[in-house]
């Protein structure tokens, strides 16, 4: 178990290019941590006004979460979204993402540990588990052989959605000197 970094995005993506292949094990599920403050700020919510109950906000920003579950799977790994719950969630906005995840065929799991420690985790981490346990099968992006060119589009368009990429003369002539090399991206 490690954190690979924020989103699964940058850090994912750079973990699963860049450190994964050193590693004596694969990647078997990928834990997605969010906050219902954070979905609804995403959603376009003030950030004055986030301990409201606002579905439309949370809603919107599903679409942030969408993207990041929609990552894993192009990547060939199972997902968990896991809630860091706080005081002020709502029962109606929790059992919205739920009914949410469960439609999407994503396992959902609560953590409390902060406010209860190892209590507060353990119906999650038995989730994240099972999901392990049924393992993965990752797909990278980009060979290592690939020009520096093609493996930044392929991030850029794959991860990030970018229609194109383009380059600086600046940033041409820094990659022409890298593009011989057989490494990942970063």
């Amino acid at each position: 178990i490690t954190e690979a970094g924020f989103g699964a995005d940058l850090g994912m993506e750079k973990f699963l290019h860049i450190k994964q292949p050193l590693l004596e094990t694969n990647v078997s599920v990928v834990v997605v941590v969010a906050t219902i403050k954070a979905l609804k700020l995403h959603g376009g919510m003030d950030e004055a006004n986030l301990d409201e109950v606002s579905i439309s906000s949370l809603e919107k920003g599903l679409e942030n979460l969408e993207k990041h579950l929609e990552n894993i799977k192009t990547l060939g790994l199972r997902s968990v979204v896991a809630i860091n719950k706080f005081q002020s969630d709502s029962t109606e906005e929790l059992d919205f993402l739920e009914n949410w995840t469960k439609a999407l065929g994503v396992p959902y799991g609560i953590s409390e540990g902060f406010k209860l420690g190892g209590k507060g985790t353990h119906k999650l981490a038995n989730i994240v588990k099972e999901e392990a346990n049924k393992g993965s099968n990752f797909v990278p992006l980009y060979e290592n052989k690939d020009s520096v060119y093609d493996k930044a589009n392929k991030v850029a368009r794959t991860i990030y959605g970018a229609k194109e990429v383009k380059y600086s003369k600046k940033a041409k002539d820094k990659l022409e000197k890298i593009n011989h090399l057989d490494f990942p991206v970063c």
